[in-house]
């Protein structure tokens, strides 16, 4: 039988807080920290592990995690590693629902929905449910037109961004921000629907003051994109278009001051030779593979620097009180002077 085991671990210099799965000797563990760290704990766990929200002690070097996100559903432990509670997915809807939770700065969110094909006459369901780290579920509400995917959850709790494609012909989706009792803080301030387009990469600063969001115009050209900041409010505060990448991950810092971005780049390559596409001369190209590159703006949309990197899925965060990036990618840590983009040692 296959053990799971969850172990933390903290770094000498600074708290790492990135998840990297592990596989040895038929275990299963996450590891939170640097491995050079000594363990302070191991935990089984009867499943798999998917993600969790630590909990870090002000002026310590410890941390645990509170709330941990499992295939059976969402357990949340006290810093003794004791569990305090066990959330499972059966009790959160239908057997036939499909249950997913995803994780925020200080919550995490549970959606249930069953798909319908809207031209066979059928209608999608969809409930959302949020919760705090200690377990308690703070609001759920039937999201069913706007919410097919997952929404994200403002650090406060207040509301939420429901994000996904319109253009699929499963939902008759609304780009919108609800508060916690399923209004609708707002359309947002521009009609994001149209043209159609895939609205996703969602990023909040510290307090959910403000946003911002990725909306890509599928009817146009894959690789024209927008990156877009928002307040609470729906307002839109300032747009920034790309006509030649797409935007495939962002994140804002606690105060706002820096916006990370990962973007790709695909490379064409033309032949020389014409072709005809549906009556059109058009020159011949082809794909000749993606380029990833790392971009960091200010507050107001204004780009500090860009450098680029390797393909991979990243996960990033601000450390040293805003001052580097930390960004994991394919096992490989490099940190960056978050105003400068100048590479960091550890």
């Amino acid at each position: 039988m296959k053990i799971r085991l969850l172990y933390l671990s903290f770094a000498l210099v600074y708290l790492t807080l990135s998840i990297q799965s592990v596989f040895a000797d038929e275990k299963k563990a996450f590891t939170f920290g640097k491995h050079k760290s000594p363990w302070t704990w191991q935990k089984p766990f009867p499943e798999d592990i998917e993600d969790a929200i630590i909990e870090t002690k002000p002026g310590k070097k410890s941390a645990y995690p509170k709330a941990v996100i499992t295939k059976r559903g969402l357990r949340f432990f006290n810093e003794n590693m004791q569990e305090r509670r066990f959330v499972s997915y059966e009790s959160l809807g239908p057997a036939d629902w499909r249950k997913k939770a995803s994780k925020g700065k200080r919550h995490i969110g549970v959606l249930a929905n069953k798909l319908a094909h809207r031209a066979k006459g059928g209608n999608s369901k969809a409930v959302f449910k949020v919760f705090d780290t200690d377990g308690n579920m703070l609001w759920e509400k039937d999201i069913s037109k706007v919410g097919y995917e997952m929404p994200s959850v403002s650090p406060d709790g207040s509301y939420i961004v429901c994000t996904g494609d319109p253009s699929l012909i499963l939902s008759d989706f609304e780009p919108s921000i609800l508060d916690r009792n399923g209004a609708k803080i707002k359309l947002f301030a521009i009609d994001l629907s149209k043209p159609l387009g895939r609205v996703k990469c969602v990023s909040f600063d510290g307090d959910g003051g403000y946003f911002t969001l990725v909306r890509i115009f599928n009817d146009i050209n894959p690789q024209v994109c927008s990156l877009m900041k928002f307040a609470r409010s729906g307002e839109l505060i300032w747009e920034q278009k790309y006509y030649d990448r797409q935007v495939i991950l962002t994140e804002m810092s606690d105060s706002g001051r820096y916006i990370f971005c990962v973007t790709t780049k695909v490379i064409e390559v033309y032949t020389g030779n014409v072709v005809q596409v549906k009556g059109h001369s058009v020159r011949e190209k082809y794909i000749s593979g993606v380029e990833y590159y790392l971009r960091m703006l200010d507050g107001s949309g204004n780009e500090l620097w860009t450098t680029k990197s390797e393909p991979g899925n990243y996960s990033v965060e601000f450390i040293r009180n805003e001052s580097a990036l930390k960004a994991v990618v394919n096992g490989n840590t490099m940190l960056f002077n978050a105003g400068t983009g100048q590479k960091l040692g550890e």
